[in-house]
């Protein structure tokens, strides 16, 4: 049962089901069973009017300097990083004393263009802030996501059209997916697309996966994802990283599968 028909709207059945193996798989291999289900619960549940400015400073934090780094890696920073830029106001206003200091401490991401960048950002998110009441009502000026990126993207520093999408996605502003290097390879892997920079592709796929599913792309993006980059806090290593571990992966319809899975 192949993928060669899957844009032709006759492959819901088969997308339905290979979903079904990816959230299985996670389910299998996690430690932590119910934190993986409360994980993903959270990414289904979040909603960015919930949140306060504060918070969606952190995200945007995450999305900066976790960007070109392991989840894990970034995790080991992120309380020095929170504690240097959380408050944004203060941080829009740090000297160049202050950003020399930061690149010898060796408690942070040392990238002097991250660190400079987020402190800019800082001072942007600010500005923001005052002129429309809080970040939540500044993206509820946008119709749809797709304008709302664009402007975040142009407004903000380290923030490319993916990690731009990551952190819209993060914040529950916007149901989108993130074509990073994990969901890109994992998709054609599966044999969903040809060739893993086929953009249009990932996202045509992922959205009629999103409907004969009922979940959002936010969350398959992430079950994908989990799948490349694991997650320490609930004891899931990677299955299908650059070295696949296929004896550790249910999904039955894999083009690429080198091993049978051994469950």
């Amino acid at each position: 049962m192949g993928w060669n028909n899957i844009h032709d709207g006759t492959n819901g059945d088969k997308l339905r089901e290979l979903y079904t193996d990816l959230v299985g798989t996670l389910e299998t291999e996690a430690d932590n069973t119910d934190g993986l289900h409360d994980h993903l619960d959270a990414l289904r549940n979040q909603d960015y009017h919930d949140l306060t400015d504060e918070q969606i400073f952190e995200h945007m934090i995450a999305s900066v300097f976790s960007s070109g780094f392991s989840w894990s890696k970034y995790l080991a920073f992120a309380p020095r990083l929170r504690e240097v830029f959380g408050d944004y106001e203060h941080a829009a206003h740090y000297s160049e004393d202050d950003i020399q200091r930061f690149l010898d401490d060796s408690s942070l991401i040392r990238h002097e263009g991250k660190i400079r960048g987020m402190s800019a950002n800082a001072a942007t998110f600010s500005a923001v802030v005052d002129d429309y009441g809080s970040f939540a009502s500044y993206l509820d000026t946008f119709d749809e996501p797709a304008p709302a990126i664009t402007d975040v993207k142009s407004k903000f520093k380290f923030l490319g059209p993916e990690t731009t999408r990551e952190f819209l996605k993060e914040i529950g502003y916007a149901s989108v997916i993130k074509r990073d290097v994990h969901v890109k390879r994992i998709v054609h892997r599966i044999g969903l697309i040809e060739n893993e920079e086929d953009i249009k592709g990932i996202d045509k796929v992922l959205e009629e996966m999103s409907d004969v599913t009922g979940e959002s792309l936010s969350l398959i993006d992430r079950v994908i994802w989990l799948h490349g980059a694991g997650l320490d806090e609930i004891g899931l290593a990677p299955v299908c990283a650059k070295a696949p571990n296929c004896s550790r992966c249910q999904v039955s319809n894999c083009e690429t599968r080198q091993t049978p899975y051994q469950g």
